[in-house]
């Protein structure tokens, strides 16, 4: 029974969203100046500070808040560009840019409490814990030409959209 209840809660868990989006209104057509760039299935994520070197569109903001803390945490952030990945391709997006990382850390008591198999007897535990959630907000953008802008600058009027 408890396997089931692990099972289900998993699964639940992998069909929710990995962020919120939220729509881009305003000039959204821009042309970035490249940067540091890491691909996660096909979607290109842009970092610390990096854009793509090409025209690309912006369609809005992906904000995700994550527990980052223990083994849990660790899981959960290591999993999280795969689902940003997902999320991008189905709101039409070719890539990514990280706007912005924040970790708020913080400790507190867990009790544990166990019953033994004698009623009068409780046992209780008390452990320090450190608690930290990452909250991340990307960008979601479309390319809008075909090949970067180096590309085309190499390749002349050939490597230009019409």
């Amino acid at each position: 029974m408890r396997a089931v209840l692990v099972a289900s809660m998993l699964a639940a868990a992998s069909l929710a969203s990995a962020a919120d989006f939220t729509v881009h209104e305003g000039p959204n057509v821009f042309v970035g100046q490249g940067g540091e760039k890491a691909v996660t299935d096909g979607v290109d994520f842009w970092l610390n500070g990096g854009s793509p070197p090409r025209s690309f569109k912006l369609l809005g903001y992906l904000t995700a808040d994550v527990n980052s803390a223990g083994l849990n945490g660790m899981i959960s952030m290591k999993r999280l560009p795969g689902k940003i990945a997902k999320q991008t391709k189905e709101l039409g997006g070719n890539a990514v840019i990280i706007m912005d990382k924040a970790t708020t850390a913080w400790q507190g008591n867990a009790t544990i409490t166990t019953n033994n198999t004698n009623p009068y007897m409780t046992t209780a535990q008390v452990n320090q814990r450190t608690f930290a959630r990452t909250k991340m907000r990307y960008a979601v953008v479309k390319y809008l030409d075909a090949v970067p802008r180096e590309a085309a600058e190499k390749l002349g009027d050939a490597g230009l959209p019409e």
